[in-house]
């Protein structure tokens, strides 16, 4: 069998690919990475990927994406990495850890602040040099509970005319991320995903939502809008679903924890990176993550 050649192509030249990589991370679903993932795998993604190829077939992958977030006033330039897999035939070849030595190496050669991730094989990335970093708080919010004042407005699902508003808000935030309006569009597309926003004479003042293809079920993961607005948005959306909802609270939101005195609260890690810089308000918003 030859030895896997790596390269780096973009997102216009994988082809089909995408479908063998649908086939791994999403085999059982009714939609494609493309969809769930439309920053890294839609037509108009921005995303690099790193692969493995043997015998003119995939045998690895693992895309990278540069990000620019603003932290209260100042540029941080982090590359975001995601949707590593290695061929189900060939795994325990060491072919995943080649992969990431070539795309560390990638990284150290571009200007960049960190490489972050996300992943639930911590020891597999240590020995990468991937460290935690960073924090965020995870707040659970318990059903049947009331706001201190309920919600003024109306709640609704956002729509695909709401992306404007969307985005202001979004930008509007301490700390964000640089986004087009193609990509909030996309965001609102994107399946098993809530997307609600409250609405009050005519403008979006606040939004949150709530799952990301298979990522964070039941969990709030992006949100903008005052305090008062979200801790009755979270409750309401709590009672709803009629269990415990999950947030990621940035740390730069951390006031929020205390309007929810009945709710249970931790910190973990941001993430796992390799960091030549981070702010200590360094946050991402879940449609950040890939």
């Amino acid at each position: 069998m030859p030895s896997p050649v790596s390269r780096i192509c973009s997102t216009q030249d994988l082809g089909p690919y995408l479908q063998r990589l649908d086939a791994w991370l999403r085999p059982d679903q009714n939609w494609s990475l493309a969809d769930e993932y439309p920053g890294v795998f839609g037509p108009k993604s921005r995303a690099r990927h790193h692969l493995l190829e043997s015998g003119g077939k995939l045998t690895a992958h693992a895309a990278s994406l540069d990000m620019e977030m603003h932290v209260r006033g100042k540029t941080w330039r982090p590359s975001l990495v995601g949707s590593v897999v290695v061929d189900p035939n060939r795994r325990g070849e060491g072919l995943g850890r080649r992969l990431m030595q070539s795309l560390v190496r990638d990284f150290e050669q571009r200007d960049r602040d960190a490489l972050a991730l996300w992943s639930d094989q911590p020891e597999f990335y240590a020995k990468l040099g991937f460290r935690s970093f960073g924090k965020e708080i995870h707040l659970a919010v318990p059903p049947n509970t009331e706001g201190r004042q309920g919600v003024r407005g109306t709640l609704r699902s956002a729509q695909a005319r709401d992306s404007e508003q969307l985005l202001q808000l979004h930008h509007a935030k301490s700390v964000h991320s640089r986004r087009l309006g193609t990509e909030m569009q996309a965001y609102l597309q994107v399946p098993a995903c809530e997307f609600t926003l409250l609405e009050r004479e005519g403008q979006v003042v606040a939004y949150c939502v709530i799952g990301k293809g298979l990522d964070f079920p039941l969990f709030v993961h992006e949100f903008a809008g005052s305090e008062h607005d979200l801790e009755a948005m979270f409750r309401i959306l709590a009672s709803k679903h009629r269990c415990t909802l999950g947030v990621l609270v940035p740390l730069w939101r951390a006031e929020l924890i205390q309007a929810f005195p009945d709710a249970e609260s931790f910190t973990n890690p941001l993430a796992l990176g390799i960091v030549r810089y981070a702010p200590v308000d360094a946050a991402f918003d879940g449609f950040d993550s890939i």
